[in-house]
């Protein structure tokens, strides 16, 4: 988010670079060949808008995924008293509220107040939230505002997946990495992929002497989100209530903790030690009978395990965990309820 209380340089920086491509004759099926950047920026130009303060004190980026759904970063708007949105299409300033809001996860969904207005006077569209996880090396874009340069495009590689880092408010969040330039500014907007659908909401940024990486929280995160405020108008952080460690076999290993009154003992059965193998979300049955099953899901390091619950939206909330005993090396499936704090 960008302070208009700073004063800041501007520093240009100058780069030339030349690619030579060669290739023997080839055929692209059109059905799966990716956009262009350009393509990319055309789909998107529309979707993003500029969140500002009025009078002008700090601004940062938000998002179109529905009408009149703005998704942004609960920084951007936290301490707005007047909260503005402006659009690429139009120079008019829009009045907006903050409908709901995480500070934990870092978002906030805002709607526009006059949406008849907005919509006779400025074109929209929204994006896509994508449920799927980049690739590290995959190309990625993000679309915003940084140091107030507004509608800035920039490219970059996705350079890390599910990175741990403090929550801004206490507990452990997880992030995507890019090195996609981002400043002041570009909180809350999008962080695409090369079909154009948002696979992060940009949210912070790392600076050094020699570049800068930026984070972004991971989209299906974005989405549990998103889902519960406007289903349930309500949001929480899911919790397994383990602290959790490694084994020798570089399992996931439940650390300690009070062994009989623990959460984890209580609703889960877990006992100080045991190993988590894998895990998945518990069979469900509708109000016809029919099932839905779901397959274990590899949790080699925490940040998988972490990744996993953060996921689980208010509807979810039964788990099924694949244990080893790590004395007798036994292997058992254990039910359990994730904890809604």
């Amino acid at each position: 988010m960008i302070n208009f209380n700073k004063i800041k340089k501007s520093v240009a920086i100058a780069g030339i670079g030349v690619v030579l491509l060669a290739s023997a004759s080839c055929i692209i099926d059109p059905t799966t060949a990716q956009k262009s950047s350009s393509e990319v920026y055309q789909q998107s130009i529309n979707a993003v808008v500029m969140i500002q303060n009025d009078p002008p004190s700090s601004m940062g980026t938000g998002f179109f995924i529905d009408e009149n759904v703005i998704v942004t970063n609960y920084h951007v708007v936290e301490g707005m008293t007047n909260v503005i949105v402006y659009a690429d299409s139009s120079n008019a300033p829009y009045h907006a509220e903050v409908l709901h809001s995480s500070p934990y996860h870092d978002i906030s969904i805002l709607r526009i107040k006059d949406w008849d207005d907005f919509k006779a006077t400025a074109d929209w569209n929204a994006l896509t939230i994508s449920d799927e996880d980049p690739n590290i090396g995959d190309i990625a874009y993000t679309l915003g505002h940084p140091w107030g340069v507004y509608w800035t495009f920039s490219t970059g590689i996705i350079s890390g997946t599910k990175r741990r880092a403090p929550g801004s408010v206490g507990g452990e969040v997880l992030f995507h990495q890019t090195d996609a330039n981002m400043f002041e500014g570009n909180s809350g907007g999008p962080l695409l992929n090369v079909d154009g659908d948002v696979i992060g909401i940009n949210s912070r940024i790392q600076l050094g002497n020699g570049g800068s990486h930026a984070y972004a929280i991971p989209g299906v995160i974005a989405n549990k989100v998103i889902y519960d405020f406007l289903t349930y108008s309500k949001t929480n952080v899911p919790k397994l209530g383990v602290n959790l460690g490694y084994s020798d076999e570089w399992e996931i290993d439940v650390e300690a903790f009070a062994s009989t009154d623990s959460p984890a003992e209580k609703a889960c059965g877990l006992s100080e030690g045991d190993i988590i193998l894998r895990i998945k979300k518990e069979t469900t049955v509708d109000q016809y009978d029919n099932e839905t099953t779901y397959d274990f899901v590899d949790v080699g390091i925490s940040a998988d395990l972490i990744y996993f619950i953060q996921k689980l939206n208010l509807d979810e909330g039964a788990i099924v965990m694949e244990i080893k005993n790590q004395y007798d090396g036994t292997i058992e499936n254990k039910s359990c309820t994730i904890q809604r704090p």
